[in-house]
């Protein structure tokens, strides 16, 4: 599952879990929803704002032996849609790297559009990895 995250190190750490909550706790914008399936923290999904916009950029992640199981679409659903609703949200962006497929669908079912590449640096990978950029305008 950490190859698909590009700001999550592997092997991942105490000291790790203390910058990741440190840095959550500091970013002020950030909405993180933890995923849970009968008392069992399976995933999260949550927005920051987009540096330098007002855009919001949706992250999420799943535990490998829960996905194809529709967890995660279920997920995005009820979060998008509570978004949407309580939140003056013009546009979503998201990305995922060029060779997760399971993200590519995802997106693609709530009608996100392809709007361009770029390239980010995974902790996971240890090098810069070629992403797929994509937004969802609110109408």
């Amino acid at each position: 599952m950490v190859k698909w995250l590009k700001r999550l190190p592997f092997p991942y750490l105490l000291e790790d879990a203390d910058w990741w909550i440190n840095i959550h706790t500091k970013e002020k914008n950030n909405l993180e929803y933890n995923i849970y399936l009968d008392d069992e923290l399976i995933g999260e999904i949550g927005f920051k704002i987009s540096e330098g916009s007002k855009d919001y950029i949706i992250g999420y992640w799943l535990a490998h032996e829960k996905w194809g199981r529709g967890y995660m679409t279920e997920s995005c659903k009820h979060f998008l849609d509570h978004m949407i609703k309580n939140l003056q949200i013009k546009k979503i962006k998201a990305s995922y790297f060029e060779d997760n497929k399971a993200s590519a669908m995802l997106l693609k079912k709530f009608d996100f559009k392809i709007v361009g590449n770029s390239k980010h640096f995974s902790f996971t990978r240890n090098k810069k990895i070629s992403h797929i950029d994509l937004e969802l305008i609110i109408h």
